[in-house]
């Protein structure tokens, strides 16, 4: 599944962890394995833009529902 997504603050990037939100509860983590702009590949979507997000695994996500990239500090 192709979730299409604004990106609302930050940046979000191809192969990083994600977790998806809906409402308060957290669905599932997954990583991002393709991350689109405009029909083009793109490794960073940038706040305000426009993208489709592929994830894998493939969790169900619903409209309303928050993908919620995070980066793991050692």
């Amino acid at each position: 599944h192709i979730a299409g997504c604004k990106i609302e603050e930050g940046k979000i990037n191809k192969n990083k962890p994600v977790y998806l939100q809906r409402k308060k509860d957290i669905i599932g983590d997954a990583q991002i394995v393709s991350l689109q702009e405009e029909g083009k590949s793109i490794d960073v979507g940038k706040a305000g833009a426009e993208v489709g997000i592929v994830l894998k695994p493939d969790l169900d996500f619903k409209i309303g529902d928050a993908i919620i990239s995070y980066k793991i500090l050692n």
